[in-house]
C-alpha cells in the first residue's frame, strides 16, 4: 500500500515550468509550492465539473487500476475501466486543503469516508478492494497557488 502511495504521489506532482517577469526582484527565484484546495460553494446549474480518468493501469502494477479526478465540493466522478458499466460514483459531499469527506455509492449501498491530505483509506464494493487518496499536487510559485478543484485518487487494489 506504501508504494502505491508513493507511485500516486509521484504521478500527481506536476511542477509547472516558471516564466519570469520583469516586475521581479533580480534575486528572484521560483520554486515549487503546494497548490492549496480552497472550496467554492457548489454550482447546481452546470451539474458539477469534476474531470476524470477511466480506471487505468498504474505503472504496470500487475492487477492494480487507478482514476484520478479534479473534483470540487458537490462534484460527483464515475469509477469505471473504458468502455465498461460504471463500478460506483464518488461524490465530494464537503472538505477542505486538510481533508475530503468522500460519498461512494453503488448498487449496494452508500459509503462515507474522511480522507486526510496525503492518506487514503480502504473501502469494498462488489467484493474488491478500492483505496480513495486525496493527493497534495505542486505548482511554480509564479502560477496560481489555489484551487476549487481536489486532486482524488480511486485505486482497485489486487
Amino acid at each position: 500500500m506504501k508504494r502505491i502511495l508513493h507511485f500516486l504521489t509521484v504521478i500527481t506532482l506536476c511542477t509547472a515550468l516558471p516564466s519570469l517577469a520583469s516586475n521581479k526582484p533580480s534575486n528572484y527565484a521560483p520554486h515549487s509550492v503546494r497548490l492549496r484546495f480552497v472550496p467554492v460553494p457548489h454550482d447546481t446549474s452546470n451539474g458539477g465539473s469534476a474531470d476524470w480518468t477511466a480506471l487505468a493501469p498504474l505503472f504496470n502494477i500487475k492487477g492494480v487500476v487507478a482514476v484520478m479526478a479534479h473534483a470540487g465540493i458537490g462534484d460527483t466522478f464515475p469509477v469505471k475501466e473504458e468502455h465498461k458499466p460504471k463500478v460506483f460514483d464518488v461524490i465530494v459531499v464537503s472538505g477542505n486543503d486538510s481533508h475530503l469527506l468522500l460519498e461512494v455509492r453503488s448498487e449496494e449501498g452508500s459509503q462515507r469516508f474522511d480522507v486526510k491530505r496525503g492518506k487514503a483509506v480502504e473501502t469494498q464494493v462488489h467484493g474488491q478492494k478500492y483505496s480513495l487518496g486525496y493527493s497534495s499536487t505542486t505548482v511554480s510559485s509564479d502560477e496560481k497557488q489555489t484551487t476549487d478543484k481536489a486532486t482524488i485518487v480511486v485505486t482497485r487494489l489486487p
